[in-house]
């Protein structure tokens, strides 16, 4: 995708890009009331009988709009809108999934929670890295939506219970880990499948690849369909590599990290 400069980008303040967003998303859900979140001028509250359901958060595509042609950002926030407003289906405990996110994502969410308090206490992110996070949420044809502790009461399931069923689904969808042997011949790419990111949720499996092939293992996924995985050691080529992911990064729309990691004492680490 060709990033432009100058005129032809979105040059608008977030207050007014938020304003423009939920003028589009309100006309679109005519069903619920949207009301501009005080604390963040890119978060658009849902409000569903006088109760906080959940959140827009604008961060991502407000970015991307921030880099690209006006063409390319209309389109985003034409698809943005459309998706957005498709109602979601009920979660259901065959629905429960998986995903990987970062620190951002993870203070929109706290963000969102504290305006219910002891609402998401069993359906805490959980760490797996510097700045990743493992979040429980619900699978649907449109879209993935995060849960809460009410969700899991209605499913009746305890907390435990729920990242137990979710991770084994999530698991099941996903292709199996690059063997030792595969990665000390070559690289590999995993592309062009949901939830490739959360492949890095399985900190024991990876745990017993890194002991078998050291500690110049490497894993990056800029996008949530894109995994990538090798062995290069440090040094000015691995230093290259993370140069061009982190502009690889800069490029997408929904990049979830530009960093390059490892893995160290059993958890990912960004390699520096």
């Amino acid at each position: 995708m060709l990033l432009l400069t100058g005129a032809d980008r979105s040059v608008v303040s977030p207050h007014d890009f938020r304003g423009e967003m939920m003028a589009r998303l309100q006309a679109a859900r005519p069903d619920v009331t949207l009301v501009a979140d005080p604390d963040d001028d890119l978060a658009i509250i849902i409000m569903i009988d006088g109760v906080a359901a959940g959140a827009y958060n604008l961060h991502q595509l407000e970015d991307y709009c921030q880099r690209a042609s006006a063409s390319d950002c209309e389109i985003n926030k034409a698809d943005y809108v459309a998706a957005m407003s498709i109602p979601s289906t009920p979660p259901s405990r065959g629905s429960l999934r998986l995903v990987v996110r970062d620190e951002s994502y993870l203070a929109a969410f706290d963000e969102f929670a504290a305006t219910k308090p002891g609402s998401h206490d069993l359906t805490r992110p959980r760490q797996i890295g510097d700045d990743l996070y493992a979040f429980l949420a619900a699978d649907s044809e449109t879209k993935v939506s995060l849960i809460n502790d009410k969700t899991l009461k209605e499913l009746d399931l305890s907390g435990d219970e729920a990242w137990t069923l979710a991770a084994a689904q999530t698991r099941a969808i996903l292709p199996a880990l690059p063997t030792p042997d595969r990665l000390a011949t070559a690289a590999v790419m995993f592309e062009d499948q949901d939830y490739l990111a959360s492949l890095l949720i399985d900190l024991p499996g990876w745990a017993e690849i890194a002991a078998k092939v050291g500690p110049d293992l490497f894993v990056t996924f800029a996008a949530d369909r894109i995994v990538y995985a090798g062995v290069l050691p440090d040094g000015s080529a691995f230093d290259d590599f993370k140069t061009a992911v982190a502009e690889d990064c800069a490029a997408m729309q929904k990049c979830i990290s530009p960093y390059v990691y490892r893995f160290r004492d059993g958890r990912w680490v960004i390699a520096r």
